[in-house]
């Protein structure tokens, strides 16, 4: 029941409440952005997500523009040499996910949810097997708490093949594990995980 009818109504829910806070963050970092002429000012990138389908990912950019093409799989480090100065805070702190609240709102994410991946890392056969495919791509899940200072984890070389070996199979059991575990209780501990991770300065 809270799968198919109530997550959609929590999500809704909570968006709005929690709208005088990310609303005027998003305002505020987009006026900065502007400002300092940092444009294009947001970054839309395909990756996986309800029922295997590609969808555009909406953030505050954070990589020089035309260095890289993140869709092929290229992940960011902490020292990327690609990251402008504002990105590396945006990155830090996580605000440059802020856009997706609107994708909460119009329904192509949800708050909690498995972390939509690009394309390249993405096992469709694994994700349909474990139900992972039937869930709306979320803001965060566990592994966003497991992994919250990932950047600072990957090696400035290889980023890829260090993300496939040691990190993937780690994201997808926890991708696994909640699709199985799915429930209000669920989300409300991850959801008071994420804000308590964030809160202790990352």
């Amino acid at each position: 029941m809270y799968k198919f009818y109530f997550k959609r109504l929590f999500d809704i829910l909570l968006a709005i409440f929690l709208s005088p806070i990310w609303f005027f963050i998003f305002l505020i970092v987009t006026i900065f952005l502007f400002s300092i002429n940092h444009r294009p000012i947001y970054y839309f990138g395909n990756r996986v997500g309800q029922f295997n389908r590609e969808f555009k990912i909406w953030k505050f950019r954070t990589l020089k523009v035309k260095t890289g093409n993140e869709s092929k799989g290229d992940t960011v480090s902490e020292n990327d040499n690609r990251l402008t100065k504002v990105g590396r805070y945006l990155r830090k702190y996580k605000i440059d996910e802020i856009p997706q609240f609107f994708q909460v709102l119009n329904g192509k994410m949800s708050i909690v949810g498995p972390r939509p991946e690009l394309p390249i890392y993405v096992d469709k056969t694994f994700y349909n097997k474990m139900n992972i495919s039937s869930l709306k791509p979320g803001l965060t899940d566990y592994s966003s708490i497991l992994f919250i200072n990932l950047q600072k984890k990957i090696p400035d070389k290889n980023a890829n093949a260090f993300v496939e070996k040691n990190i993937l199979d780690k994201k997808n059991d926890l991708k696994k594990k909640y699709a199985r575990d799915i429930s209000f209780k669920t989300d409300m501990y991850i959801i008071i995980e994420t804000i308590k991770k964030l809160c202790s300065g990352i």
